[in-house]
């Protein structure tokens, strides 16, 4: 595996597991503002089921949470695909 092939692994990974996370909710019941979360670490979308005011059905996106989540995954799995690729390589690199 070359050193781009690894790059492109990275970015492909980290995308599918940031997008993937956002399949995961967390229910927040608050005494006024029942919602749930989805997006980890920093949730990205939000979906508000009830409020002081009664029930509703609302759906926000924060596209700078995403933007962020999604760098914080391309570090995590980009520094866990580069380590993963030089501990393969035969001969060190040198810088």
């Amino acid at each position: 595996m070359s050193m781009m092939e690894a790059i492109v692994l990275s970015l492909v990974s980290s995308l599918a597991v940031c997008l993937l996370t956002g399949l995961i909710g967390v229910n927040r019941d608050w005494p006024d503002y029942i919602h749930v979360d989805y997006g980890l670490p920093v949730p990205w979308r939000v979906h508000v089921t009830n409020t002081i005011a009664g029930p509703v059905d609302k759906t926000d996106y924060d596209i700078v949470a995403l933007a962020t989540d999604l760098v914080f995954w391309i570090v995590v799995v980009g520094s866990i695909t580069m380590s993963l690729y030089l501990m393969s390589q035969s001969t060190p690199l040198k810088f």
